[in-house]
């Protein structure tokens, strides 16, 4: 099931290398994966071994699978994806496609030849798609004179990112979420959104806040079934006027989101070519703080006589 899947899907079965000063994709006719199948005397090693190990983009895999056996009725599936490859919609599809060959492949039936739309004649079409003057003009305007979130923080900022951190949970009451949504007229992120851009603003004594929302990028025929990095990032700017009620924040939330999105296929390495922000090589351009809310469907495996639950690793980095 996972080799037909690679099969299926160019971005599976991807890696990439530097050729005269440009970087190609190379896809292979092969996936070339891990032992279907290992006995580990120490599952957490294991784990731990799989979270911190580095991927070369150039000999690959950059699509990983492993199969553990911790017992005779219990088994590990590992999967990794470099971000590179894939997104989050993108292990909707990889799952939904696993499932589907898996139980086929049980019960003799034959397995679907057809092509899916590939990653990369979808990145080549975006390439070659002039930039919209008119988009970009929307995104000077908007982002012009935003600030820098300059979040308090114990320690100096270094003078260059690490990407290093760590995961701490949050809980937030999901009735008081969905009542304020449903009582606003608005949307469950909405409302999150509203929340932490009021948070920010609070924080930092600035009632000028930018921060990242994620675009699936996944609005042209084709796409929804694809496995790629489809996903773009758009800044989502927020001004706070004194005196602004709750409700009154959002609605002008909720306008904003609309507006933006309108403004989404937009990618965001263009808006930043375009608008050309001072740039800091210790923090992003535009935000520091990014908001995704997962909400695509349910990334879970469900194959005949199996039943699976999800282990959690800890980030990588930390």
């Amino acid at each position: 099931a996972l080799a037909h899947t690679a099969r299926r899907h160019e971005s599976l079965r991807t890696t990439l290398r530097m050729t005269e000063g440009e970087l190609v994709q190379v896809v292979h006719d092969e996936w070339d994966w891990e032992p279907p199948l290992t006995v580990v005397p120490d599952l957490a090693e294991t784990l731990e071994q799989w979270r911190t190990s580095t991927v070369d983009l150039e000999q690959g895999p950059l699509f990983r699978a492993r199969v553990v056996r911790v017992s005779d009725d219990e088994h590990v599936l590992l999967l990794s994806l470099h971000h590179v490859i894939a997104d989050g919609w993108s292990l909707t599809v990889l799952f939904r496609e696993i499932a589907a060959h898996y139980e086929a492949a049980c019960a003799g039936d034959p397995l679907p030849q057809d092509a899916p739309l590939q990653y990369g004649d979808y990145a080549q079409w975006k390439l070659d798609t002039p930039a919209d003057d008119s988009e970009l003009d929307f995104w000077r305007g908007y982002l012009a004179g935003a600030q820098t979130l300059d979040l308090p923080t114990d320690k100096p900022r270094p003078p260059y990112e690490t990407h290093r951190g760590n995961a701490v949970p949050l809980g937030l009451p999901a009735r008081t979420v969905e009542r304020l949504a449903r009582e606003s007229g608005t949307t469950t992120f909405t409302v999150i959104t509203t929340a932490l851009t009021l948070l920010l603003a609070k924080l930092t004594g600035q009632d000028d806040v930018t921060i990242g929302i994620p675009s699936s990028g996944r609005t042209h025929p084709g796409t929804a079934d694809m496995i790629g990095f489809l996903a773009n990032t758009l800044p989502l700017r927020s001004v706070t006027r004194p005196g602004t009620t709750l409700a009154e924040a959002l609605r002008a939330t909720h306008a904003n989101l609309l507006e933006v999105q309108l403004h989404g296929d937009t990618p965001f390495e263009r808006i930043v070519q375009h608008v050309r922000p001072e740039r800091d090589f210790s923090r992003s351009p535009f935000f520091q703080v990014m908001l995704a809310l997962d909400s695509s469907p349910q990334r879970t495996l469900e194959l005949p006589g199996l039943r699976f639950t999800r282990v959690d690793m800890a980030p990588a980095g930390t």
